[in-house]
This record gives structure tokens, C-alpha cells and sequence, in this order.
């Protein structure tokens, strides 16, 4: 059975290492999470109040 966790942390890139040194882990997708703007670009978290998130999940 496959499973997907979501985890979110100070810089998306730098949660990505540790994950594809694991055993059983298939695939990494980093991006951003939750917040009122629908596929926010780069820059938009960090200089606005949209809510948006780093994640890798």
C-alpha cells in the first residue's frame, strides 16, 4: 500500500535531501501548501500575506 505524507519546514529544497536518503520512499514533490492564492510563484510567500506555505511532500 502506497502512502503520502505532507511535511512543511523553514525552505522546501532543504527537506528534500533527508527524504531521498530513506528506504520506501518513491518520489519527492517540494512546493508550496494551503493559503488563499491558487499556484503561487517563488517570491509570493515570503513578500505577501497569502497564508501559502513551504512544503515537500
Amino acid at each position: 500500500m502506497i502512502q503520502k505524507a505532507t511535511f512543511a519546514g523553514g525552505c522546501f529544497w532543504c527537506m528534500v535531501s533527508p527524504f531521498e536518503e530513506q528506504p520506501g520512499i518513491l518520489g519527492i514533490l517540494s512546493g508550496y501548501m494551503g493559503g488563499n492564492v491558487e499556484n503561487p510563484p517563488a517570491a509570493m510567500p515570503l513578500s505577501k500575506n497569502t497564508g501559502v506555505k513551504s512544503s515537500a511532500s
